[in-house]
């Protein structure tokens, strides 16, 4: 497995000036496939960046309209599912009602 290149984030994000306010590993899931990355979380923008330190996706808080948490069997977490803009994701995350509640906030701090 490939280390994540953080240089390579930290420079995208740089030329944007956004603050990364927390990060963590994960996998976005898709019908064709599931990417190991991590997942960035800033004041107005959350990330998915793949192994090789690259952003793949980037989500605009405001434009998310649907925030869940998927669970395995009907009883463990497991993943966080949201709707943003037509489309719908499922990133795969440790602790993801943590992730949900810092969504959460950033999303109502952004509305305020």
């Amino acid at each position: 497995m490939a280390k994540l290149n953080k240089m390579v984030i930290t420079e995208q994000l740089i030329n944007e000036r956004i603050v990364i306010e927390i990060e963590t590993d994960c996998k976005l899931v898709t019908i064709k496939s599931k990417t190991r990355g991590k997942l960035i979380l800033t004041k107005k923008k959350l990330f998915f960046a793949n192994e090789e330190g690259r952003i793949l996706e980037t989500f605009n808080l405001a434009q998310i309209h649907s925030l869940n948490i998927r669970k395995w069997f009907g009883l463990f977490s497991k993943d966080i599912f949201f709707g943003h803009e037509n489309s719908y994701y499922t990133i795969k995350v440790q602790f993801p009602k943590d992730w949900k509640s810092l969504i959460d906030r950033q999303i109502s701090m952004l509305k305020a």
